[in-house]
């Protein structure tokens, strides 16, 4: 089910540099940079564009949740019936999501820290960490998970069982992208644009399909024990919320 993962925000400097911008590839790495240097370099960068802190939206995410499922027919339709039985249902899962993400980031994180120090130099590696744990990309970063939550949460409930498609997966990153880009004041952008024309900002969008993958992969994993905790907590929220909603109208007659 992996509902929260689909927050991540991993691809958040190329999806917002590609709608808009086209800049030139980035060359290779030089050979002579220090691997093991690199690839510590690669991990921190990593966990800035896609934090930790992505989980923990409190409300902004519960709403987020709720708007992506009433996106689905069947699920607006047994709201209609039971008010408040999908915010029930979160409440009811969110905290085995959080430690199931919090869990698997890590690997995630490895994976990306390949794709960047494989593609990128040390000092291109040292810039985006510059830019990306400043103010302007730590904003970036915090809009592009709000602006893909919804979405991607709607993508993950119809998908039901099967991945979620590149295609669509695609549709809500650009949606999210220039949600995000609304957000952003006119310097903020300014410096976006500055940072995806400097070699830093190049590397990056050539590493873009890579990143995409890497995170696609990471959303449609998977565990059957994992969805089997998921799905008896949503099973028994549904089933107390109702039984109560059915005392409540019983009481009102």
């Amino acid at each position: 089910m992996n509902m929260l993962q689909i927050a991540t925000a991993a691809t958040a400097v190329t999806l917002l540099l590609s709608p808009g911008f086209s800049f030139a590839r980035a060359s290779a790495p030089a050979q002579a940079d220090d691997r093991a240097v690199r690839q510590a370099k690669a991990l921190e960068l990593a966990q800035l564009v896609e934090p930790r802190e992505s989980v923990d939206g409190g409300g902004k995410l519960e709403a987020q949740y709720v708007k992506g499922l009433l996106a689905l027919q069947e699920v607006a339709e047994l709201e209609a019936e039971h008010p408040g039985i999908v915010k029930a249902m979160w409440r009811a899962i969110a905290p085995e999501i959080e430690r199931d993400f919090k869990t698997q980031l890590p690997e995630h994180w490895a994976k990306l820290a390949d794709i960047y120090s494989s593609g990128m130099t040390l000092q291109q590696i040292d810039h985006a960490v510059g830019f990306m744990g400043g103010p302007t990309g730590r904003k970036m970063v915090r809009l592009m998970n709000e602006g893909l939550a919804a979405p991607s949460i709607g993508l993950a409930a119809e998908a039901a069982g099967s991945d979620i498609s590149a295609s669509g997966f695609a549709k809500a990153k650009v949606e999210a992208a220039e949600t995000m880009a609304r957000g952003l004041t006119e310097d903020e952008q300014k410096q976006v644009v500055a940072f995806g024309a400097s070699p830093a900002g190049k590397a990056l969008l050539s590493l873009g399909p890579q990143v995409q993958q890497a995170s696609l992969e990471w959303m449609n994993k998977s565990d059957p024990e994992t969805d089997a905790r998921l799905e008896a907590l949503m099973t028994k929220a549904i089933e107390n919320f109702v039984a109560a909603d059915g005392r409540k109208v019983k009481a009102k007659r």
